[in-house]
């Protein structure tokens, strides 16, 4: 699977955040995304530590996953029970709808988007720096 990323902002150097707004633009920054089914999406990378403090995302559930995902990442899906699958999908889903900017997801469209776009927006948030705390969730290769 094959994206395409391309920063929408360029990053201020370190050095030079000198106000309070050039720290908030470099942390609002986006990266546009091409996903399988050819949609170009555009994503803002989350902090869990963040959405978690303020009630978006669940611990429990992000910590009831992360078997889930090394069970997958390793290919035992004989291991995975659909209850674990399900709560994995959901902190995924709920990852999207917090993440996708353009064009805006909700929780009542976000189950419309195709599987393997998701899946692509989700490694894509893993992928980046911001996205350590999901290192389980990558496939070991």
């Amino acid at each position: 699977m094959n994206t395409k990323t391309a920063k929408t902002k360029e990053p201020i150097a370190t050095e030079s955040i000198t106000t309070l707004k050039q720290w908030t633009e470099l942390s609002n920054k986006t990266d546009t995304i091409e996903l399988p089914s050819g949609a170009i999406v555009k994503v803002k990378m989350l902090n869990l530590l963040e959405e978690a403090s303020a009630g978006h995302i669940s611990l429990t559930l992000v910590n009831d996953t992360m078997d889930t995902a090394k069970n997958l990442s390793a290919a035992k899906l004989n291991n995975i029970k659909e209850e674990e699958l399900k709560n994995m999908m959901e902190l995924v889903n709920r990852m999207i709808v917090l993440a996708v900017v353009e064009p805006k997801v909700t929780e009542s469209n976000v189950k419309s988007i195709p599987i393997n776009d998701r899946v692509a927006i989700f490694e894509h948030l893993n992928k980046v720096p911001g996205g350590e705390v999901l290192k389980p969730f990558r496939k070991k290769r």
